[in-house]
């Protein structure tokens, strides 16, 4: 079950009890719908004290809201969660690096008065900088195979924009290339980057096209994340500390070991 909570205007609380069923998540819908054309910007809280499940059409309803909200999270620069379980702190501590526009933190079931205050004060926040223009600078290899760039601050759309071009063009053609990642002070994304056709049409082209993948410097919740999606993608990733930057250029520059060498 999910109801809608008594809250200030400037506060969305949605409170989740039981088993979570797709006409929940269609009331949560409208709930956002209304505070969305109502509010410039709006705190969140959710309460999960008492929630034990959700059934996989409330799921799948969940996940196709959610990606409809990445180009609006700026929105609702405060979320607060309510729960003694431990999967929200985890899950929480994993998506606060992603989405460095949103500020968000865990409560208790007994600090709810606390989590409503935080999530309420969002009038006279400054807007968040989404990071340094050129969050994304291409680095000339003098190699047509071997492409690099640095990433820096907060990506958005506007600076991956500016890769795309020969991105695409080195996937364009049969031979596969690989790619080189250089990561300073790198903070995160701006999800709405994920909306964009552009940019969704060249991580689809990539996939095939890429044989190796030096990831150097990046943070650990970086490693994390990336080596769990990249372990499904047909290339070679690897990571490599800062320290270690001409051993990636090394191994991305080696030949493929021939058949039956060890």
């Amino acid at each position: 079950m999910l109801s809608i909570e008594e809250a200030p205007e400037n506060l969305l609380a949605i409170r989740l009890s039981g088993v979570v069923e797709e006409a929940d998540i269609e009331r949560m819908e409208r709930a956002f719908a209304e505070k969305l054309a109502t509010e410039d910007r709006f705190g969140l809280v959710v309460d999960m004290t008492d929630w034990s499940d959700i059934t996989g059409d409330a799921l799948a309803e969940d996940s196709k809201f959610e990606f409809g909200l990445l180009g609006k999270l700026a929105r609702f620069p405060r979320m607060a969660i309510i729960s003694d379980k431990q999967f929200p702190q985890a899950i929480v501590k994993y998506l606060h690096p992603l989405f460095p526009t949103v500020e968000i933190r865990t409560f208790g079931a007994d600090e709810r008065q606390e989590a409503m205050a935080f999530a309420a004060t969002v009038d006279n926040l400054p807007e968040i900088s989404a990071g340094p223009t050129h969050g994304v600078t291409m680095i000339d290899t003098g190699e047509p195979g071997l492409m690099a760039f640095e990433m820096t601050g907060v990506l958005t759309a506007d600076d991956v924009e500016r890769v795309i071009a020969p991105l695409q063009e080195a996937f364009s053609g049969d031979q596969r290339v690989d790619l080189f990642a250089r990561v300073t002070g790198y903070r995160g994304f701006d999800p709405s980057m994920f909306i964009t056709t552009d940019i969704l049409s060249v991580k689809l082209s990539a996939i095939g096209h890429i044989r190796r993948y030096a990831i150097v410097g990046a943070p650990k919740w970086m490693k994390s994340v990336g080596s769990l999606l990249l372990s499904a993608m047909p290339m070679d990733a690897r990571f490599f500390d800062c320290d270690d930057e001409d051993a990636a250029w090394a191994w991305l520059k080696s030949p493929e070991p021939t058949q039956g060498t060890q």
